[in-house]
């Protein structure tokens, strides 16, 4: 329902996932999956000079729920943020907040992690919304604004990956979706999208042959220097808008820490304290990945918890 303006940037597929060009080349795929598609703002033409803005404010489009006898679910999504996103707000939160009040019973609370310096800003963006919008109180309040629990000294790339790989620290969601703060719904997300018939996660996994070197050099550069050898680097998983398991959230951490030693364990207890310096691999610039991480980690230790989709199969012909 919401107005679609794409550059060229954006690879149109016939199956449900929608790609998007990363700023890293490879491609994400923008899951709101199986169905919903997420669509990045810096895609949106905007005329300047004309003094002339696509505006994507409209009525909701659905017959509202009651939120007030709302059963909530154990899903929340999870937004990482900055000072220099706070604009893009304007655009994500409607969307969302939307899709909460016309598909009740999918999100739980949105949780927008932020370092602490701004997270006034963006309670007073979010109240701004709100009071635009007019918006129901109670929702609001699922809108909640959390210092991050993690700190990479002049690396907010860094900072901000890490504490995804921190995300069940933030709440006790049975599953958590990530979401970029440019990010808009084009259509509600209704659990259909999100989960199979029996409750397991649908998530997204590409053959590395197929992809090509950007998707090599994630697996084998990043991926591989934090969980070790194996299959599951011969497939790709960089997604948005999947609903990743608690449990899996620990157990990265944990194996993590026991292929990289000392020096991981070292840096981590740092970022969660004073601050950590920059992680890179001894004797290389290369840093860390958190998606393809957790992807990886999923497909290995718990591939049967969950519904895979291949992006290069007409598995999303769903």
């Amino acid at each position: 329902f919401w107005l679609k303006l794409l550059s060229s940037s954006v690879v149109r597929s016939r199956h449900k996932f929608q790609f998007l060009m990363s700023p890293f080349g490879s491609f994400v795929a923008s899951a709101l999956a199986l169905g919903v598609t997420a669509l990045r703002f810096e895609e949106i033409a905007v005329n300047h000079e004309e003094g002339h803005q696509h505006r994507l404010q409209h009525e909701p489009k659905c017959t509202l729920g009651d939120i007030e006898n709302e059963v909530l679910s154990t899903t929340d999504i999870f937004m990482r943020s900055y000072h220099g996103d706070l604009e893009w707000l304007d655009h994500s939160v409607p969307s969302i907040t939307e899709s909460m009040q016309c598909r009740l019973g999918v999100l739980r609370d949105v949780l927008v992690i932020v370092p602490e310096d701004d997270v006034p800003a963006f309670n007073e963006k979010l109240d701004a919304v709100w009071s635009k919008e007019m918006f129901p109180a109670r929702l609001r309040h699922r809108w909640q604004v959390m210092p991050s629990r993690v700190k990479v000294v002049g690396d907010g790339y860094q900072e901000q990956m890490l504490d995804k790989l921190h995300s069940d620290l933030y709440s006790n969601a049975d599953h958590f979706i990530y979401l970029d703060t440019d990010t808009v719904l084009v259509r509600d997300l209704t659990r259909e999208q999100l989960f199979d018939d029996v409750g397991q996660p649908y998530l997204c996994h590409r053959s590395v042959a197929k992809c090509g070197k950007d998707c090599e050099m994630w697996m084998q550069e990043h991926v591989k220097p934090m969980v070790g050898e194996g299959e599951m680097l011969e497939h790709e998983f960089m997604c948005l808008g999947e609903a990743f398991p608690r449990y899996l959230f620990a157990h990265v951490r944990f194996v993590v820490e026991e292929h990289k030693g000392a020096e991981w364990h070292n840096f981590t207890v740092d970022a969660r304290a004073s601050g950590a310096s920059p992680w890179a691999e001894p004797g290389s610039a290369v840093g860390f990945t958190e998606f393809n991480t957790m992807g990886a980690v999923m497909w290995r230790d718990f591939h049967e918890r969950a519904h895979w989709l291949d992006t290069f199969t007409s598995d999303l012909d769903m």
